[in-house]
Order: structure tokens, then sequence, then C-alpha cells
């Protein structure tokens, strides 16, 4: 809300008038260094809200407008402008000794790390708030999906996943970090990508398969939220809440997590074992020459 209420606010600046430089006093060159620095935030803060936009779901033809006035509308304000009223502001709200303090913390290399986060740790913070909204949902969905694929099974498979609810539990701590998948053999084909899973419930999922073969390349990112129960685990992702994907795990230790992904249509016995670890590994890059066959 704040990036779209900043963009809306510097859309009614003019253009700086011309004339003479005014002679400046030491407070007022002092808070318009200040402002400078705040406001180079301010204007990455524009150009990632308008960023946002363009990579909205838009109409395709609304798309292409905007990315062709891009560069027009970044460069359509005056930000020197904008630094005289943020000066003015400083100048009104803060004595020389504060601003030479607030001057020493943006002009320091951790003030000026904090103001370059700026942008991305609100965009990250809203992104969360607006999804946790979202999560709680979510897990009700996943429980219940839990509960309607155990009530539908039958014979050994019904026996197996009883069995994994109603084993003693795995510490939920236990599984919340990044876990690293590399499921990729001697020629690179197959699947390599990462899980991270928070202690809210939510989980993030990054990937690529590989078919060298076929000249196949598929990228996979999905957000949504993990239920444990016992050491049966269910993970569910926003863009497809009607199904659960259902994970008995074998072990789990600080670096090391052992499972099988549950599989409706084939034996237990023919469930492949998965080990993930802590280990940080590289996706690969898209191969020139290869397809999504989704796209």
């Amino acid at each position: 809300m704040f990036r779209f209420t900043l963009v809306a606010f510097l859309l009614v600046l003019g253009t700086a008038c011309s004339g003479d430089e005014p002679v400046v006093s030491k407070r007022e060159k002092l808070a318009g260094r200040v402002a400078s620095l705040v406001v180079d935030g301010w204007r990455r803060d524009v150009e990632a809200a308008t960023q946002n936009v363009i990579e909205s779901n838009l109409p395709k033809a609304m798309q292409k407008r905007l990315e062709s006035s891009e560069g027009e509308f970044k460069n359509s304000f005056d930000w020197k402008q904008v630094e005289t009223y943020v000066a003015d502001e400083y100048l009104a709200k803060f004595d020389n000794v504060e601003l030479e303090e607030i001057h020493a913390f943006y002009s320091s290399t951790t003030g000026g790390k904090f103001l370059a986060e700026q942008t991305d740790l609100k965009n990250e913070v809203l992104r969360r708030v607006a999804l946790a909204k979202l999560e709680l949902p979510l897990i009700l969905r996943t429980k219940s999906n839990v509960s309607n694929v155990v009530d539908g099974a039958t014979g050994p498979l019904k026996r197996l996943l009883e069995d994994a609810i109603q084993s003693p539990p795995i510490s939920p701590e236990h599984l919340v970090g990044t876990w690293y998948t590399d499921d990729m053999d001697e020629q690179g084909n197959g699947y390599r990508g990462w899980h991270k899973k928070s202690p809210s419930g939510a989980n993030t999922l990054h990937g690529v398969q590989i078919n060298h073969a076929s000249k196949e390349f598929m990228s996979f990112s999905d957000e949504g939220v993990w239920v444990l129960q016992g050491k049966l685990l269910a993970e569910t992702n926003f863009n497809y809440a009607e199904e659960s994907q259902l994970i008995v795990i074998e072990s789990v230790t600080a670096d090391e997590l052992k499972y099988r992904f549950v599989e409706l249509n084939a034996e237990p016995s023919e469930w492949p074992l998965i080990v993930d670890t802590k280990k940080e590994i590289t996706l690969p890059e898209k191969p020139t020459g290869y397809k999504d066959p989704f796209e």
C-alpha cells in the first residue's frame, strides 16, 4: 500500500522551476544530503512497484503498452524536486544534531545497506502478510485432504497411512529450513531443486526437470503449506489446493531427510526412497534449444 500511495503522490509533482541556485546554509546542505539518500530509496520503490504492475496478470495488450512506456514512466519524475520537498520536511522536524546523526547512519555501510534493502524488505513482508491470510484455510484444507485419502484407502495402503499418522511424532522443528534434492543421473537427466519449510507452516519450492534426449527443460516454482501428523507429511500448494502430496518420512536428522512420496496407484514397496540434504546445490540453467513442454 505504501508504494502505491507514494507513486500516486509523486505523479502530482511538476518539474522544478528554473532559475539561479540560491545560497544555502550548512544545515540546508545537510538536510539535502539526507534527503538525497532517502529519495534514492523511494526511487527504487517506484521502479519496483512499476515492475510489479508490469509482471502482474494483466491482459497482454495492456501489458505491452506498459512495457513500451516503462522507461518514460520511470523517468517522468523530477527526483531533484522530490529531494527538495523531503529536505524541507527534515528541516522542519529535526535539529542540526539529529540531522548529523541521521546522515552519519545513512552514509555508513550499515545505513546504506538498510536503505537498499527497504524495497525488498517491504515487498517480502507484505507478501508474507498476504500469504498468511491464505495459509490457515489451506492448512485446514490439507488436513481434510489427508482424511479423505486415508478414509478412501484400503488394504496395505490404508494400514501404512494409519501407521504413519500414529507413529511417534517427528518434531516439526526438525523439518524447518531449506532442503535440497538432487535426483539427476550422470548424464544430467532428472530433477534438482529445493523446498523451504517455515515454522508458520509455509512451504516454498523451486526446481528444474531436464530430459536431454527430448531436449525438454521444465521449471517448477510454487508456495503452499505443510502439515505433519506423526510421520506423515502433507504438502499443499496454492495453485493445486484440491489435492495434497502425501509423504511418509523414513528418518530425519539435522542434515538429512529420507522419505517416500505416496503413490496411490503403486504398491508401497515400489515407492522410491528420496534423500534430501541441507547441502546447497546449484540449479542448472535452461540449455539453448530446449523447450518447456507445458509452455
